[in-house]
């Protein structure tokens, strides 16, 4: 089995900074960690808040997975990870009045041999996809969201809402913050393609070019800068960020 990751970040064609962050890491042989991670609160507090994140996420979950007495689960590693994340940016802005608000959104993946559990605040996503189709795994945490879960509004309404961009849950921006966390086991024999993005990518593109893009005759590098391509040539908006696992026997 031979695993690819790609990732790339960029400021679309509209915003004048970058506020998004990701990082990619093998944490052993068999062992890939992958976080995405979309700023918000100003300029600099989103880059701020992004970049803590990212960079406190992922130096937590390295320590706590190699920790030989540590017996967490898997998902408990996830959450504490977090909660470092969350306690590093909520202190940055309780320190300093010119970051106070900021916050960000979090989308995050571990696969061990053959599993994976992921990790999501906010509105960035995790999909998977297979011969089948395009599969978005995580929950947005957003009011148009918990709009369409209520039967308020189709997901359809939601995606050309106004409000499509607020968000209900954010790293940072209080002491504690909630998580939906969870597990796909077996991942190879479901899935052949993992993605991560920002909303800067899901909201620009349709899921049926998405699937068209992941399941073409590309590397996987290819791939990822098709779909950048695509979110730009839809407006480019927003920072775009995306982190593609590839899957190939």
């Amino acid at each position: 089995m031979k695993i690819e990751i790609v990732g790339k970040t960029e400021k679309g064609r509209v915003r004048n900074t970058n506020q998004d962050n990701f990082r990619i890491e093998r944490i052993d042989k068999d062992t890939y960690a992958c976080v995405v991670c979309d700023g918000m609160g100003g300029v600099e507090g989103g880059s701020e808040a992004s970049c803590i994140a990212t960079v406190a996420f992922m130096d937590c979950l390295k320590k706590l997975y190699n920790d030989t007495e540590n017996n967490d689960s898997i998902t408990m590693l996830l959450k504490k990870s977090l909660n470092a994340a969350n306690s590093a940016v909520y202190s940055m802005a309780t320190l300093n009045p010119e970051f106070d608000g900021m916050g960000t959104t979090l989308v995050s993946f571990i696969l061990t041999n053959r599993d994976l559990c992921w990790i999501n605040v906010g509105d960035s996503r995790l999909y998977a996809a297979n011969e089948k189709g395009l599969y978005r795994i995580s929950d947005d945490h957003s009011l148009v969201w918990e709009m369409v879960k209520k039967g308020m509004i189709t997901e359809e309404e939601a995606n050309n809402s106004p409000m499509k961009n607020v968000i209900t849950r954010a790293v940072g921006i209080s002491p504690t913050v909630e998580s939906d966390v969870n597990c796909i086991m077996d991942i190879y024999e479901r899935y052949s393609y993992i993605l991560l993005c920002s909303d800067g990518l899901s909201n620009m593109i349709g899921h049926e070019t998405i699937y068209s893009i992941l399941t073409c005759d590309e590397t996987t590098e290819k791939k990822v800068d098709m779909l950048f391509e695509h979110a730009n040539n839809s407006g480019g908006y927003d920072n775009i960020t995306a982190v593609l696992l590839s899957v190939k026997d």
